[in-house]
């Protein structure tokens, strides 16, 4: 009945399934995970699980809840089903409007009420720089307010307890304070932002049964997409809500878990029978989007990650489609040749890279050769132009080019070789200001320097006086090399990765003049061309670019140290290999947005591990067979006397792979683990 039942949905609503999609739709009563591949059609057998559920089963549509993590994912998946179904009143919302909805349920029915939600992110970035001025003694620029912005939704997204919270590493102020700092400030303003949301919402169905179980039995089943991008923070909500023996139906791939800086917890997705009673794992394998030959790479890729389920994707196309280095002499390079082939290209072709700024000297060239384009950003803004250090250059050519600058000086004169004190810098400003002095001559009418100050600050105005006549990337070098800007970068052990994109702007322009007025324009044309529709030519983070596809797609930047950002790390730094994961993670989702070609920029002077293994240059981990070694040979059965039983997937470079059957995939060392006596053969 149940076959002839389903087979008539699928005429009814001309449906065609796979065999994996249709077990997936047919798998309503028991805690369901189904891991989807890229390009497998996931939303498809979601949204059709949910039509077989209403329209044929005749569950009631109020007692199902579809969550998602963003605004426009619900949206979408509402559309798709009212367009395959019509509209029966379905929930999809976001889990921070399920939250929402909880606090609001229980202010009724205790008549307490709730802390206000603070959403406007202009007021939340006001307190946060009056913090960060209070702690560090400093106004911070709009780029480190984004990032304590993304640490503190990291932190509280961890669930970790107050006591236990460190600095994620995003910025180099003390972290630890400003959060606190924050915390205080919405609690005593009864105020919570969208994370406090999330942990108020837990704390509520932990506390109280009544409304835990009002919500159990108003929502009897439970679909959560994009599982993968879920906080343990969000985790724990959807697991309270469903119960370990609910009806979930939980979809995502932890391949394609990428948003680790905003604490997404692929673990409950390879944890899932472990969480959930009578769980079942089904698979959708066969990508429907991507040319053969991308997909074997992709695949083979992937499979050598950590930290997930062992699971074959398959192209559905027989076309191989083209997947092929462009191989350029040095990064600069990689712009002008992605722009030769873009000022004439067909269909709809993406450029994917790892950070917007990535992009900005292709960007540079697109407009200057009027090529039009589309850049894919959803945050507001790239906090690149409101870097410390770019706003440092710039600060430096304006006030080479205007020594009366007074504003611009103040900013920068501790950071080169002036040697002016705080306590002289304001008379020597307010002496410029009031008798319409270069900062120069205020200085020498001063007074107030003597003997060696009075000699760099000449030296100074020399170098001043060359930026305005050199080249832009003359004028960088000056300013760097010879006004001390890099040695007080290096002191103080700040970021430089910033400077290659400075260049190869640089590079474009005729002198610091152009230069200087080109990085603002930039960052106008950016947004001119921000989310345009319908451009052939796109350009994306690969953050931005998930869920998308595009017929080509050209990978910018694959170099150690940008993508990926961390390298392999030592054994036992388990934080260190959950980064570089991601980092691999990152990579092949960019990689299965491709549709027909993939061309991936190799850069002759930059070292890639990720070119190496693509394209063939660095050797595959070989299996070993039993006779070369009588315990660890591929495929042994083995016990080691802290992580249990395992089997050896293969040895490299002086380390064993091991897939332990309770800790997954680990990377030991051979001479520490045989010295030591720490494994043994399981007969």
């Amino acid at each position: 009945m149940t076959d002839a039942l389903f087979e008539s949905f699928c005429r009814r609503y001309g449906l065609r399934l796979s065999a994996q999609q249709a077990e997936a739709v047919r798998s309503v009563d028991r805690p369901t995970l189904l891991v989807a591949v890229p390009g497998s059609g996931k939303t498809t057998a979601l949204v059709c699980r949910l039509g077989y559920m209403v329209r044929a089963l005749g569950t009631d549509p109020s007692s199902i809840l579809t969550m998602t993590y963003s605004v426009a994912a619900t949206q979408d998946m509402k559309q798709r089903y009212i367009e395959l179904f019509g509209d029966d009143g379905l929930q999809f919302r976001t889990i921070n409007g399920v939250c929402s909805k909880i606090i609001s349920y229980y202010g009724k029915i205790s008549g307490k009420e709730p802390f206000s939600l603070l959403s406007d992110e202009r007021r939340i970035s006001r307190a946060l720089a009056a913090i960060y001025k209070e702690t560090e003694g400093t106004f911070p620029t709009e780029a480190e307010i984004k990032q304590l912005r993304t640490d503190i939704t990291y932190a509280k997204n961890t669930a970790l307890p107050p006591e236990s919270i460190e600095k994620p590493g995003g910025g180099s102020y003390d972290f630890p304070a400003l959060f606190s700092k924050y915390n205080a400030m919405l609690r005593s303003d009864r105020l919570m932002d969208y994370d406090d949301q999330m942990i108020y919402a837990a704390a509520i169905l932990r506390k109280y049964p009544s409304v835990l179980s009002y919500y159990r039995d108003r929502f009897r089943y439970i679909c959560v997409d994009e599982a993968q991008d879920t906080s343990k923070l969000q985790h724990s909500v959807i697991s309270l809500l469903s119960g370990r023996d609910g009806r979930i139906f939980m979809v995502g791939d932890e391949d394609q878990s990428i948003y680790g800086f905003r604490a997404a917890y692929p673990d409950a997705l390879v944890n899932f029978e472990r969480d959930h009673d009578n769980a079942r794992v089904l698979f959708l394998e066969r990508n429907y989007r991507s040319a053969s030959k991308i997909v074997k790479a992709a695949d083979s890729f992937v499979k050598k990650n950590l930290y997930r389920r062992e699971k074959n994707m398959k192209a559905d196309r027989t076309a191989p489609g083209e997947l092929k280095a462009i191989d350029v002499p040095n990064r600069a390079a990689q712009y002008g040749e992605l722009f030769g082939r873009l000022k004439n290209a067909k269909g709809e072709v993406a450029v994917l890279y790892r950070d917007n700024e990535c992009a900005l000297p292709l960007i540079d060239l697109l407009d200057r050769g009027g090529v039009d384009f589309s850049v894919n950003i959803r945050s507001p803004e790239i906090p690149f132009f409101s870097n410390r250090l770019v706003t440092d250059v710039m600060n430096m050519l304006r006030f080479a080019a205007d020594p009366t600058d007074t504003e611009a000086f103040s900013e920068i004169y501790y950071k080169i070789n002036t040697y002016i004190s705080k306590n002289q810098i304001g008379p020597i400003c307010e002496e410029s200001r009031r008798r319409g002095l270069s900062v120069f001559g205020a200085a020498y009418a001063s007074g107030l320097l003597k003997g060696g100050v009075l000699a760099n600050l000449k030296e100074v105005k020399e170098i001043c006086s060359q930026i305005r006549q050199k080249s832009a990337s003359e004028a960088l070098d000056l300013l760097l090399y010879r006004l001390g800007y890099k040695q007080w970068l290096t002191d103080r052990e700040m970021s430089t990765e910033k400077l290659p994109i400075l260049y190869a702007i640089a590079s474009g322009c005729g002198d610091a003049a152009e230069f200087l007025r080109r990085l603002p324009r930039l960052s106008e044309i950016t947004e001119e061309h921000k989310n345009l529709p319908c451009r052939n030519v796109i350009l994306s983070t690969v953050h931005s670019s998930k869920g998308l596809e595009y017929d080509t797609v050209y990978m910018l930047d694959v170099f150690d140290g940008m993508l990926p950002k961390t390298s392999s790390p030592s054994d036992g730094d388990e934080d260190g290999m959950r980064a570089y994961m991601e980092e691999r993670r990152l990579f092949f989702v960019g990689m299965t947005r491709a549709k027909n070609a993939l061309y991936i920029c190799r850069i002759k002077d930059e070292p890639s591990q990720f070119c190496d293994e693509i394209f063939g240059a660095a050797k595959a981990p070989r299996p070993v067979s039993r006779q070369e070694n009588g315990v660890l040979y591929h495929g042994a059965r083995i016990r080691h006397a802290v992580l249990g039983d395992g089997t050896v997937l293969f040895r490299e470079g002086g380390y064993v792979y091991v897939d332990f059957d309770r800790g997954g995939k680990k990377r030991l060392d051979e001479q520490i683990i045989t010295k030591n006596g720490l494994i043994k053969p399981v007969n």
